[in-house]
């Protein structure tokens, strides 16, 4: 895709804090240091362009690195290990998610 679409085509990552309002079964599990890194910013709520990270220094590192990033609700694989800016143009951080109520 990136190659027939180069610039118009970016891949955005969705990460969350915490859950609220699930069913005890339906919790999703965020990942440790992903929540503590990002839940660091005063935002709520944000959106990180990541190709606009410094080319060196710690944060390129973090971000460089691979880090356990949630994927799945599958038990027995609740992680892969994912250098972010390799992996997404963006992140959207959402500080808590919340289930979608129909009819509420």
């Amino acid at each position: 895709m990136k190659a027939r679409y180069s610039d118009d085509y970016v891949v955005i990552a969705s990460l969350y804090g915490r859950g609220e309002g699930f069913k005890a079964d339906e919790t999703p599990l965020p990942g440790d240091e992903i929540a503590r890194v990002f839940s660091a910013a005063t935002l709520d709520r944000y959106v990180m362009d990541l190709r606009k990270l410094p080319r060196s220094g710690a944060l390129r590192v973090w971000f460089d690195t691979q880090q356990p990033v949630p994927t799945t609700l599958d038990p027995l694989k609740l992680y892969d290990r994912l250098a972010l800016a390799r992996a997404f143009d963006a992140i959207a951080w959402l500080g808590v998610v919340t289930p979608f109520r129909p009819g509420k």
